[in-house]
């Protein structure tokens, strides 16, 4: 285990038990309140981090990770308002498009940051290591989603109270952040910005072509 992954690996330990107990210790009506907090707190936590300990490296591809985690509340707000396969509990916090809460913006940077971190210190089975560490971790996510009242799936097949069908989707999107942050690492800005913004867009057709077959009415 070379010395970034060892450091990204202790950071998002000790953020993760920060988060847990926060997350148990807050009451049912101010969970999007702390739930912001969180979000903010790691995008802020992070790069500071990545600085004190010389991993200088770190904050560009946390910065390209950001941006496309904005830009996810793209695909979510169509899951929410178009097609009807995914709902957000009120927990009270300000909604982008009426539909995504906003912490929504800085959240799924905490897995595209340390899954293309980790992915990446491979040479040519970096992009499959992507894939299956990104569907280990959002399988989690998905699952972990109702007890926590995150999200719920509306209108689709679901296995053990969370659906499937994403998971195809959001590793292929773990794949294409990877491949489009190394692809524009040494570019001019406009040229991160176009990939930043590619990202969500392939992740919206992936789960458009997963989605097909498995929603019902």
């Amino acid at each position: 285990m070379n010395r970034s992954v060892r450091e990204a690996l202790l950071f998002h330990a000790g953020f993760g038990l920060l988060a847990t107990g926060v997350v148990l210790a807050t009451p049912a009506a101010q969970f999007g309140r702390w739930a912001m907090v969180l979000a903010i707190a790691y995008n802020l936590l992070l790069p500071l981090y990545a600085m004190l300990r010389g991993e200088h490296d770190w904050v560009g591809r946390w910065l390209f990770m950001l941006g496309v985690s904005a830009l996810t509340v793209l695909p979510d707000w169509v899951r929410v308002s178009v097609t009807e396969t995914l709902h957000f509990h009120d927990h009270g916090i300000d909604r982008i498009g009426g539909a995504v809460p906003l912490y929504f913006v800085g959240l799924w940077v905490m897995i595209l940051f340390p899954v293309t971190l980790m992915a990446d210190q491979g040479r040519s089975a970096r992009y499959l290591v992507a894939a299956l560490l990104g569907g280990l971790v959002f399988t989690a996510a998905e699952w972990m989603a109702g007890p926590l009242r995150l999200w719920s799936p509306r209108n689709v097949d679901t296995l053990a109270g969370f659906a499937l069908y994403p998971i195809p989707a959001e590793m292929a999107l773990c794949v294409a952040a990877l491949w489009l942050y190394r692809s524009t690492a040494h570019t001019g800005l406009f040229s991160r910005l176009w990939a930043v913004s590619l990202a969500p867009v392939y992740y919206t057709g992936a789960l458009m072509l997963s989605q097909i077959g498995r929603a019902h009415v």
